[in-house]
């Protein structure tokens, strides 16, 4: 059985930003969590993002601290920005939670708007 702590750090914290297309056209990212949920969504059902309408983007003139943060963020795939994987978990030690701790920081301080989702992002120029 799943301690709550742990249901909680899966469903309510951070993990990955994703790409999605919000229903002007325009990129969004959605905040996921660690089952690739939105934020706070603590289900075992499959996750539909169009219902949830969680899209957010930078504000307008926040663009560049924008781009910055996501720069900082773990990247493999085109659509996906962790905070962290397997080995970084800030779980795993001291440097990786204060690293974790420190882009939650960052990520709180950025100024967004939220918009209505769309569509899956993959073919958005970055």
């Amino acid at each position: 059985m799943t301690s709550w702590k742990t249901r909680l750090w899966r469903s309510h914290f951070p993990y990955v930003l994703e790409r999605y297309r919000a229903v002007d056209g325009a990129a969004c990212w959605i905040v996921l969590n660690r089952d690739y949920k939105p934020i706070g969504c603590d289900t075992s059902k499959w996750a539909q993002y169009e219902e949830y309408q969680i899209g957010i983007r930078p504000k307008r003139g926040q663009e560049r601290r924008w781009l910055t943060f996501l720069n900082k963020l773990k990247s493999n795939t085109t659509p996906h920005r962790w905070f962290y994987d397997d080995l970084s978990h800030p779980c795993v030690g001291a440097v990786a939670r204060r690293r974790y701790m420190a882009l939650l920081e960052e990520f709180a301080q950025l100024q967004v708007v939220f918009v209505a989702l769309h569509q899956p992002a993959e073919e958005l120029p970055e």
